[in-house]
């Protein structure tokens, strides 16, 4: 507000006469852009104030022989004075340029919610791995079920910290984590939160491109390998309740996380893919037999996809030494060319059930569709629904993008925005409730299936009867798009 306040004064100057006789006014966009670049390393990178910075950028440009002037004599009065028309348009720009830090500006706090969460500082040190841990929720001497929720590499924990506290109020408890020099941002008591533009132009490419350059390719294999290394190394000492240090992980459980304690595998991007790679392994489900689903937002499953090289050109034995060369230099040049993937190879096959949650461009049957997100970025996942032996299902919300099912909406509004669904949404999501109650849903449904399968009738009163407290239901407020195999509705 004390930017527009400077720039307001600075630009409506012509047209009051008191205001011309106030000294230091020549100065003040020079202080809003001072202001403005202080807004990035207290808040991060927030891209709605790169016009009001390129505005103000520009105003002292203009204005330089001014501030030239003022500086050469002394005086802080020295500006020259501007037309009606060009201080109207001057007007009209800053209007055009304040409109977006307001209208996407956080609507809520920044901060990670401290009310009702537990931290652990974790190392791996055959690594060199530090992991921060956040534990949402308590279980008051009552047995509830698990959510170990791996965060998306972009907004790390930051960007599901009210997804994970939602979910702790349906009734689960949450264990999320953000690693250093992994994350951006790595989450760690005392710390601002920073986002790397450069980091974020990278994932945003791997995003964009992952399925079908294999430059963008090879950086979400790598994303996903890391992933599953960090789901190794923590998902055991979290079946143990006890970290590295010998201390309890969730510190209301004396022992062993208990066999009845059902436990949920959630993750977004590459977090996502990783968890199925690792439940398709043999030894998966006997080391843990009480993990009993999967849930993986907008994971793309990069792994499966290939980029068949080409054969070597043939050289005749006897080929003199110009041959060689030429078809030697034709190689370095195909190599110079960007590299396209060529298709999917073998689908990974999870033995558990999994919840796949996608922007609604998934659903869209045009490949070419138009918008910022292709619809055939979702080729594996799709065809790893359909031909899983285990029940699965395909879930989005009308009007989501890819970016709509975390606290993105609501702390950085702009992301979910350049990233659209495929349609415009009748009825608009809940953002924070709605994500946690499609999460939070589907890991009661199989708890109410697998105790369905184990008794003839589920009581009515199930929730209150078993070992294990059952979430209630939660209603989602928005429209969803459903594919099941396999499963009841949740």
């Amino acid at each position: 507000m004390i930017i527009c306040v400077f720039l307001l004064l600075f630009l409506v100057r012509p047209f009051f006469k008191g205001l011309r006789a106030i000294e230091g006014l020549v100065w003040l966009p020079a202080l809003g852009l001072l202001i403005t670049l202080g807004i990035f390393p207290a808040y991060g990178f927030r891209p709605e104030c790169l016009p009001l910075l390129l505005f103000e950028f520009a105003l002292i440009i203009l204005n330089f022989p001014s501030l030239a002037a003022s500086v050469a004599s002394g005086a802080n009065n020295n500006l020259s004075e501007r037309g009606t028309v060009a201080s109207f348009i001057q007007i009209a720009f800053f209007a055009v340029v304040i409109i977006p830090v307001f209208v996407f500006s956080p609507r809520i706090s920044l901060e990670l919610a401290p009310e009702g969460v537990v931290t652990r500082t974790l190392r791996d040190e055959s690594r060199k791995k530090d992991y921060f841990m956040r534990i949402y929720g308590a279980t008051d001497g009552e047995q509830r079920p698990l959510i170990f929720l791996s965060p998306p590499e972009a907004g790390s924990v930051f960007a599901v910290d009210r997804i994970c506290a939602s979910l702790r109020d349906q009734g689960f408890i949450v264990i999320s984590y953000s690693r250093r020099g992994f994350d951006s941002p790595a989450y760690e008591e005392g710390k601002k939160y920073y986002a790397s533009p450069a980091r974020l132009r990278s994932l945003w490419r791997v995003f964009r491109k992952g399925t079908e350059l294999k430059k963008a390719n090879d950086r979400g294999k790598y994303l996903e390998a890391e992933r599953r290394a960090d789901i190794e190394f923590l998902l055991p000492l979290i079946m143990r309740n006890r970290d590295t240090g010998g201390r309890a992980v969730i510190p209301d459980l004396a022992g062993n996380v208990p066999a009845g304690i059902p436990v949920f595998l959630a993750g977004y991007g590459a977090a996502g893919s990783a968890m199925i790679y690792a439940a398709e392994t043999p030894d998966f489900a006997a080391r843990y037999k009480n993990v009993k689903g999967i849930i993986a937002v907008e994971s793309r499953l990069w792994s499966v996809y290939y980029r068949e090289v080409p054969a070597a050109p043939f050289v005749p034995e006897n080929a003199g030494w110009f041959f060689r060369f030429g078809v030697g230099f034709k190689s370095w040049l195909q190599n110079l060319k960007t590299q396209k993937i060529t298709g999917v190879e073998r689908l990974p096959r999870p033995r558990l059930p999994v919840l796949y949650i996608v922007s609604d461009r998934a659903f869209a049957g045009d490949a070419k569709s138009s918008g910022n997100v292709r619809s055939n970025s979702y080729q594996a996942v799709l065809e790893t629904m359909k031909s899983s032996s285990e029940p699965a299902a395909l879930a989005a919300v009308e009007g989501a993008g890819p970016l709509d099912y975390s606290d993105f909406p609501l702390t950085h509004p702009l992301y979910p925005r350049l990233f659209p669904g495929a349609v415009k949404a009748a009825k608009p999501a809940v953002p924070v409730t709605d994500t946690a109650g499609i999460i939070g849903n589907f890991a009661r449904m199989l708890l109410v299936r697998e105790a369905a399968a184990q008794t003839t009738a589920v009581p009515e009163n199930f929730s209150q009867e078993a070992a294990v407290i059952v979430p209630e239901r939660r209603d989602i407020s928005a429209v969803m798009l459903v594919e099941r195999s396999g499963l009841p509705e949740f």
